[in-house]
């Protein structure tokens, strides 16, 4: 596979393919060709064989779930910061007897995050 890469020009990937030595089946450390994730995943990616074709598409599924994932926890801690927001707002007013945000302020702020 490094070799294939590298003659294909893939520098990137192929330097960051180290070696280790790691304890082999007969008991004694071999080099070993390692990699972390992201270039395990860049390597599949490069694979052309038809028979890599289910385990990208798998991936690809696994990465799309995982930032739906990543999106919805993000509006939940939206939802949640602003009903802390909004205690907090409350307890102001109640101390100081003034309008923390008033109306005209509430339709910028509106205005601004539907452009955002």
């Amino acid at each position: 596979m490094k070799r294939k890469l590298k003659s294909e020009g893939a520098v990137e990937v192929y330097e960051n393919i180290v070696q280790l030595k790691l304890l082999a089946p007969d008991g004694k450390k071999r080099k070993t060709d390692v990699a972390n994730t992201e270039h395990l995943l860049r390597i599949i990616q490069s694979i052309p064989s038809p028979k890599a074709e289910p385990f990208k598409a798998w991936l690809a599924m696994v990465g799309k779930e995982r930032i739906e994932e990543t999106i919805e926890e993000n509006r939940q801690i939206a939802k949640r910061g602003g009903k802390v927001t909004g205690i907090a707002r409350q307890a102001l007013e109640a101390e100081t007897g003034k309008t923390v945000i008033t109306e005209k302020m509430h339709l910028t702020f509106s205005s601004l995050s539907q452009t955002l």
